[in-house]
């Protein structure tokens, strides 16, 4: 305990002398050997810094574990299941044809059980949740930027999934049929038919991974629906209410993405410090330090790039120049941020240009603030806990620090309303992956490394007891 102390006691004060990862696996010489190992393996996995790439060092990690050919096999039979068992099911088509998602749904309103991902996996891996826990984070731990080295199913999973969609394949055609014939003005299909051809494929792709980049499932899948790893795996409602008030008080629910994959990457990243014995309290103090870092790391990233262009002297077009510029993508990426096309309302194009105004206006408002100040060229380490706390306490109007007085009231009120926003992104980020450490230390066993968990793979397929050891060593 006198050990963990110190590590408590010096993280934070010596954060500001030494580079991340120096810190991290210094103080990890006062821990436990093993539970020095897990934590590196954790960092390792997360990487000890944000980068430009999206979960860049995940999907490197992944990709490393899927060079073992029956543990590839074994995620490709895992995820074609999970799609197989959902589109049997009329209330998840009808959502997924309609965009009916929101903030709201939970697996259960598709038609599917809570906890089903995590079921599904635990059968898949013969009971064994450490290597559940494995093939959840494959494609779980992100929704997009989550392309991975995924082969076929093996044949007896493929025939199991034909012998699903034959069975139900009338209900869902008709069904599909109806929902198409009512929905498709206004997404982006040209027809009906169009419609039916564009599920018709989707539904195929999604059930066999019959994928010319090998990327892992749709948003669509069930294992990005809340709930899928289980009753209370997910944030309270309350959360989600105020998430709603400050972030979509328009919309309401819909105008709110799931990011069920931070609940699902924090539950695969926390299985791992589990296996490796690190005490609960101190595995919550990492993932909370660790969500933190990436938040500011994001805010740091932004602030370096579309934030430090003020729209209120440029166009449009001009800005999606200067990004252009910046970043060496084209001015097309760049230009839907403000105007999207020909068709939207007056009203859309004025409301996204007044986004891009307060979100300029809320970090500059931030960069002159003592805050910003001690973090110097804006670290996401030496920003610590100094931005979310200065968007808490300016994220209302009349509180906190007075306005620039070169801003009207309306921009004052609407910068308020972005720091706001980021204030609760804090929240809603730090509350899923405490969500999915929680059930990671309620279902994951001590014991036993990603190598070790991989190379039991076969025994899964084979329908042995994963327990043996069997071959199957990862190819370097």
């Amino acid at each position: 305990m006198k050990k963990v102390f110190i590590l408590f006691l010096f993280f934070p004060s010596w954060a500001r002398a030494f580079d991340r990862e120096d810190l991290v696996k210094y103080g990890l010489k006062l821990l436990p050997a093993r539970q020095e190992q897990a934590i590196i393996e954790y960092f390792n996995t997360i990487g000890y810094q944000v980068d430009g790439a999206a979960n860049s060092k995940i999907k490197e990690e992944n990709n490393r574990l899927l060079k073992n050919s029956c543990f590839n096999t074994l995620a490709a039979n895992y995820y074609s299941s999970m799609a197989a068992d959902a589109y049997a099911q009329p209330q998840y088509i009808k959502a997924v044809v309609e965009k009916a998602q929101n903030f709201g749904t939970t697996i259960k309103d598709l038609g599917l059980e809570p906890g089903y991902a995590f079921t599904t996996a635990k059968k898949i891996a013969h009971g064994n949740a450490n290597l559940a826990m494995l093939l959840i984070g494959i494609c779980g731990h992100d929704d997009a930027n989550t392309i991975v080295v995924l082969k076929k199913p093996d044949v007896l999973t493929l025939r199991a999934t034909e012998e699903k969609l034959k069975k139900t394949q009338p209900m869902r055609t008709n069904l599909i049929k109806a929902t198409c014939l009512k929905t498709y003005i206004g997404h982006q299909y040209s027809s009906s038919a169009d419609c039916e051809r564009t599920y018709a494929d989707f539904v195929k792709k999604e059930t066999t991974l019959n994928s010319d980049d090998g990327s892992c499932p749709h948003i669509a899948n069930p294992i990005y629906i809340p709930e899928s790893l289980g009753p209370n795996a997910d944030i309270d409602k309350k959360l989600k209410e105020q998430i709603v008030k400050i972030q979509s008080p328009h919309m309401g629910k819909r105008g709110i993405p799931y990011k069920y994959y931070h609940v699902l990457g924090s539950a695969y990243t926390s299985c791992i410090l589990k296996r490796g014995g690190v005490p609960k309290f101190l595995a919550k103090f990492l993932v909370k330090k660790a969500i933190t870092t990436y938040r500011n790391g994001r805010l740091c990233q932004a602030i370096k790039g579309q934030f430090n262009l003020d729209p209120s002297r440029y166009s449009a077009k001009k800005i999606a120049e200067e990004l252009s510029a910046k970043t060496n993508a084209p001015p097309s990426q760049y230009t839907g941020m403000f105007i999207h096309d020909k068709d939207m309302p007056i009203q859309m194009i004025q409301e996204k240009l007044d986004n891009a105004q307060a979100r300029y206006d809320a970090i500059n408002m931030f960069k002159s603030s003592y805050s910003y100040t001690l973090s110097g060229n804006c670290s996401e380490i030496q920003l610590f806990d100094s931005a979310r706390t200065y968007f808490k306490n300016n994220g209302a109007l009349g509180s906190g620090a007075p306005c620039p007085t070169n801003l009207s009231a309306i921009r004052c009120k609407r910068a308020r309303h972005m720091m706001a926003t980021w204030a609760i992104d804090f929240d809603w980020s730090e509350a899923q992956h405490l969500a999915g450490l929680d059930f990671a230390y309620d279902n994951c066993t001590e014991g036993s490394s990603a190598e070790d968990l991989v190379a039991k793979a076969c025994a899964a397929i084979e329908q042995k007891d994963p327990s043996q050891q069997t071959s199957g060593k990862i190819t370097q």
